[in-house]
């Protein structure tokens, strides 16, 4: 994950939003948070969280381990079979929907990024967004900021148009065992 860069893109989203950016987790939190839940987060999860712990950019409303409005541990009360499952999740849409991290390798090797539509099902994923959480980063801010620039078509083509997500994550050819988004 490109710490720099996903700081940048979520600067660039809140300069048209003034929604509070929630500072960092440290160390120690996310290791208090793994020992007292017993989950265990993926490394690209703990990177994120120590760039922002859960901020809200634009109308992304992305989870945390703490001081969030969205934390982990309130979405596995609405959805606990998230947690038994491994699943991170990592920004509510405002709508109900998630994106969660799948941390348990039933799509493959590495930690996927799959959509939930909560209205059809909770607990099955619609497609596969992104082959890692830095790729789910920089796909859902960019569209962000061409969303804040009025670019309501124009450009934006993730998570739908296959070659253009290829070009920039070829590693969701990987996982198994759920659609991609041109296929769902």
């Amino acid at each position: 994950m490109n710490g720099k860069r996903i700081l940048s893109l979520i600067e660039a989203v809140r300069q048209t939003d003034d929604g509070p950016l929630r500072g960092p987790a440290t160390v120690d939190e996310i290791n208090q948070y793994q020992e007292r839940t017993g989950i265990r987060l993926p490394p690209d999860v703990q990177e994120w969280l120590m760039i922002s712990n859960g901020p809200i950019a634009g109308p992304c409303l992305f989870c945390g381990i703490s001081d969030s409005l969205h934390t982990f541990d309130k979405e596995y009360e609405v959805c606990p079979k998230w947690r038994e499952r491994g699943w991170i999740p990592i920004l509510n849409d405002g709508c109900g929907n998630f994106w969660v991290v799948a941390s348990q390798g039933e799509f493959g090797a590495g930690y996927p990024v799959v959509f939930i539509n909560s209205v059809e099902d909770d607990d099955v994923p619609c497609y596969l967004a992104a082959s890692s959480l830095g790729h789910f980063l920089e796909f859902v801010l960019e569209d962000e900021i061409l969303l804040a620039e009025g670019n309501r078509q124009h450009d934006r083509y993730w998570p739908f148009e296959r070659e253009k997500v290829l070009a920039k994550d070829p590693e969701v050819l990987k996982f198994h065992g759920v659609p991609l988004p041109w296929e769902a």
